[in-house]
């Protein structure tokens, strides 16, 4: 039992602190949780609570504890920013624009504040609103990583970037990194099996392992042997069975960048795979220490990293055509179209009958993250409901959920002549069972642009939905049009918005 007395408090706090911080987040809480219960008004413990539930992924937990430490100090910009987080998280994108200002209007100079309130901006559909954040963000905070790869990847939400301008920032982040030294001692024996190495914060549930579990279940292990590294701290059943396809496993979450490398390099790793790119908790800066004798970037990310001592890039020629080297630092690579394998949901639904049968008029739908719905785009759209009397528009989107965000598209829908009762919104569904059969809803799935959807078009397409694309001029505008010329549906692929709207 805790000695209730204020300075036994506090060095229990400080204790449970030192223990959420050596990465021990769930012994931490438990501790800061019997601090709480002592005496629940106790700050440092509310905060370090909200800050444990954040870590272990109880959002709604850490949003209410966080809530309750502001009510005691409401000024307190570390608490206002866990409380951020986890409203972001729980795509609660209003409010956490909300309180992100509020953290900037006490604590102006605060990088973190001005990424948090960019990313809540993103979460809104609020793409160039982002990028202003993100870019006050960086000259707050010169060099950091996440702030650099948010920038970068929030690029491909905006309509009005050239492909030229998005390389050209890529290409000057890169040149900022200090070139590797490279010494590596792996043996040159032809015929010993060649040791692949996959970095990702993805292998969870998450759209990437969709792609990457039917790559590792197809490795020959008599040729290739395979190294996983992980960097998350969030474990669930795929990340299980990722576990039992990889011949060996790896956490490098809490190691730092020459730890890891060092590890790559005891494990004489041949060629070493990037799966993030510039996304969230990706590890390019241990790509530029070259761990690995050959280096590329894959699939989780639409674009060139930037990065000199990334060597290939695997692509494909419908996705990056010929003349798309112009637009990477790497050397591309291309694969028989399409560039991606995936793996079909083990809860896939039947394949039902076109709504419009039942209902008399079509139903377009998008399934997309919101942010790649650009304002242009949706011109297109609402063009589009205007041509096709009658019709219908489902959209589904976790931001969706938040009315603030539904208000804001709708006046986007009205200002194209298609009022509010012709759009339906759909937020966060609990599994993917629910999510997939909303698709027994939708005739005819509307892919965005100029950022094209990948995980949504294969499901749309395995729900027996067509899906029409705009094909752009660069990789991220084009992967609708290497999975729809994959499954023979060219004549779905527009060339620009008047061809979308004639498709469909």
């Amino acid at each position: 039992m805790l000695n209730v007395s204020t300075p036994a408090l506090d060095q229990s706090a400080q204790q449970a602190l030192a223990l959420f911080q050596a990465g021990r987040a769930r012994e931490a809480g438990d501790l800061f949780l019997q601090i709480l219960q002592a005496c629940p008004t106790h700050l440092r413990a509310l905060r370090g609570f909200a800050n444990c539930a954040a870590a272990i992924g109880n959002h709604t937990l850490a949003a209410e504890v966080a809530q309750a430490a502001l009510a005691i100090e409401p000024q307190d910009v570390g608490t206002m920013l866990v409380l951020g987080h986890a409203l972001i998280l729980m795509a609660n994108a209003t409010e956490a624009i909300a309180v992100h200002e509020r953290a900037i209007a006490v604590a102006p100079r605060s990088a973190a504040a001005q990424m948090g309130l960019g990313l809540a901006q993103l979460l809104a559909a609020q793409a160039p609103e982002a990028q202003a954040a993100f870019l006050r963000a960086r000259d707050l905070l010169p060099g950091d990583p996440f702030i650099a790869a948010s920038h970068l990847y929030g690029l491909h939400y905006l309509a009005d970037k050239t492909p030229r301008e998005i390389f050209e920032a890529h290409r000057a982040w890169g040149a900022a990194i200090a070139p590797p030294v490279q010494h590596h001692a792996n043996e040159r024996d032809a015929e010993r099996r060649l040791r692949v190495g996959y970095v990702s914060a993805d292998f969870r549930n998450h759209a990437v392992s969709r792609f990457i579990e039917p790559l590792l279940a197809a490795h020959d292990p008599a040729q290739v042997e395979t190294f996983c590294y992980f960097n998350h701290r969030h474990h669930d059943a795929v990340t299980a069975r990722l576990q039992k396809l990889a011949g060996h496993w790896r956490e490098i979450l809490d190691l730092s960048d020459e730890a890891a490398a060092a590890l790559i390099r005891e494990d004489r790793i041949d060629l070493l795979v990037d799966l993030n790119g510039h996304t969230a908790n990706d590890r390019l800066l241990l790509f530029a220490k070259k761990p690995a004798p050959i280096q590329l970037t894959y699939l989780g990310y639409p674009d060139t990293t930037g990065l000199p001592a990334m060597d290939y890039r695997l692509t494909d020629g419908v996705a990056d055509p010929p003349g798309a080297e112009v637009l990477h630092t790497e050397e591309l690579v291309r694969l028989p179209a399409p560039f991606v394998c995936f793996g079909l949901p083990e809860n896939l639904p039947p394949v039902g009958p076109p709504p419009a049968v039942a209902s008399g008029y079509i139903t377009f739908g998008s399934f997309n993250t919101l942010v790649k719905l650009t304002p242009p785009h949706i011109a297109t759209w609402a063009a589009l409901l205007r041509g096709v009397a009658g019709s219908r528009l489902l959209l589904k989107s976790a931001a969706l959920g938040d009315a603030g965000v539904q208000r804001r598209i709708r006046e986007q829908f009205a200002a194209g002549g298609v009022g509010g009762d012709r759009l339906e919104f759909v937020g966060h569904l609990p599994n993917n069972t629910e999510h997939l059969a909303m698709y027994h809803r939708v005739d005819i799935a509307l892919d965005t642009f100029p950022y094209n959807g990948t995980t949504t078009t294969c499901e749309a397409l395995a729900m027996g939905v067509p899906v029409v694309t705009r094909a752009g001029g660069m990789h991220a505008s084009r992967v609708g049009a290497t999975l729809l010329s994959a499954v023979g549906r060219e004549a779905w692929i527009a060339q620009d918005e008047a061809g979308f709207v004639e498709i469909a």
